[in-house]
């Protein structure tokens, strides 16, 4: 939803005194249906985070997506991969992205850990990132089987050093101004993911506990090979950037020393 408020007069419950609490805000007349976006939202946020925009680049993918014969999860997957301007690189980025790269005051935030499941009948899977930058991120198996140890779920929930997340940060925060290894390592990355989903497919969506670790050391492996190619890459930040300014001292908040 973008952060900006989408329910209006079809809601199925609410609080006891809602409208009383808005006419007492001056936000409810008690004239005609009363309406929780109108009466509670604000232009201030909206305006400059863009949620409606950003908001209308969900449902435009939505649409998109269910104009095709079949619904299928890479597709799903790549949409929250999605940027407003899919040519621009993430340092000409905007809040209008649904894969949001942090770049400054008014854009502090950044999409992480995206998630796509797929619900049909017994048998559920989900995908998780566990990462920051869908675009430049793999989506990762797990189940609730809990005797398995999915990559993505960190040991003890807490730990920071060595966890996914940082590992992929020695990725994600060298190729932010790279294009071309960028492009390199998302087309690997598309490669990984049709791989590790159709160990799923060739089950028809049923599968055993075999295939699940099965799925989930394929992208172990393309973590830990990428994590040992990329970690040592000399960062390449253009001295006369606000985005990359702000990245340069992120990285020293954050241990990435440059």
């Amino acid at each position: 939803i973008s952060n900006c408020l989408t329910i209006g007069e079809d809601y199925d419950l609410k609080s006891d005194g809602l409208e009383d609490k808005a006419k007492q805000k001056g936000l409810f007349k008690y004239k005609g249906a009363f309406n929780f976006k109108k009466s509670f939202d604000t232009r201030f946020i909206p305006f400059f985070a863009a949620s409606r925009e950003r908001l209308q680049s969900g449902r435009n993918c939505l649409q998109q997506t269910f104009q095709e014969q079949q619904v299928n999860i890479q597709q799903m997957m790549n949409n929250l991969r999605t940027h407003y301007d899919q040519t621009a690189s993430p340092a000409t980025g905007t809040n209008r992205d649904i894969c949001m790269h942090a770049g400054g005051f008014i854009r502090r935030s950044q999409t992480c850990g995206s998630m796509v499941s797929r619900l049909w009948k017994n048998k559920n899977l989900h995908f998780f990132t566990g990462t920051s930058a869908p675009c430049m991120s793999l989506f990762k198996p797990v189940s609730f089987d809990f005797s398995i140890n999915f990559s993505v779920l960190n040991p003890d929930e807490k730990t920071v050093d060595g966890s996914l997340w940082q590992r992929n940060e020695y990725i994600h925060r060298r190729l932010i101004f790279m294009d071309k290894k960028r492009h390199v390592l998302q087309e690997s990355i598309a490669r990984t993911e049709n791989e590790m989903l159709s160990v799923f497919e060739e089950k028809e969506f049923e599968p055993s506990k075999d295939d699940m670790i099965k799925a989930d050391d394929i992208v172990r492996k393309w973590t830990d090979r990428c994590f040992y190619e990329y970690r040592h890459h000399t960062f390449h930040y253009p001295s006369m950037s606000l985005y990359g300014s702000f990245w340069k001292k992120t990285n020293r908040q954050d241990g990435f020393i440059l």
